[in-house]
């Protein structure tokens, strides 16, 4: 059986919107995918080039992209833009 892999996007500026994607990442893991999000890979607030192309190195090794559309995050706009 293949673990599908996901790349979850949304915002997470404030702790309640950190709180919700962690939520979701749990939902989903019991459930057997092999989840990751930005919080995962070191993500770092301030906005650097090279934290985005890891940014879009998981979206490429993902299997499916769960984007948390709360507050139309410009950031969250253009990963789902790329994905």
């Amino acid at each position: 059986m293949h673990t599908h892999k996901m790349f979850i996007i949304g915002p997470f500026f404030t702790v309640a919107e950190e709180e919700f994607m962690l939520k979701v990442k749990e939902s989903l893991e019991k459930k057997e995918y092999k989840v990751k999000t930005p919080l995962d890979i070191g993500y770092v607030k301030d906005g650097s080039e090279v934290l985005f192309k890891e940014d879009l190195e998981f979206i490429d090794q993902s299997d499916i992209i769960v984007a948390i559309l709360d507050g139309l995050d410009p950031g969250t706009m253009c990963e789902i833009g790329y994905a």
